[in-house]
């Protein structure tokens, strides 16, 4: 809906909104939607959902039978790679690429220990 016109009446939309759905609009498939880092990129708004991301690996590492409390350096990693994932279909940034690495470590750390 955002992209046919009338239909999005938010008179702001971040800068990474904006990239994604002017490449799906050219035709590029969703996950290589992500614009290029410039000077307003790299913003909180990549990180809003990283939570989600991170409680949701655990429960993932949990069903298969993880002790949360004694995560290995590997389990860390497969938090840290989904959230990643997820942060690449939206920004193409290396600044935030580094800060979701530390955020989804310290998440991890403190989520994991409240199981």
């Amino acid at each position: 809906f955002m992209t046919t016109p009338g239909t999005h009446n938010d008179t702001y939309a971040e800068s990474y909104h904006r990239d994604f759905f002017s490449n799906f609009d050219r035709g590029v498939a969703p996950r290589n939607c992500a614009g290029a880092e410039g000077h307003d990129t790299p913003s909180v708004g990549g990180l809003v959902s990283t939570p989600i991301i991170v409680l949701t690996s655990l429960a993932q590492l949990k069903n298969a039978g993880k002790n949360l409390e004694a995560l290995d350096d590997t389990d860390k990693e497969t938090v840290i790679e989904a959230a990643l994932t997820h942060l690449r279909l939206t920004h193409q940034s290396a600044k935030l690429e580094r800060y979701t690495r530390v955020y989804v470590s310290v998440l991890t750390d403190v989520l994991a220990r409240g199981t």
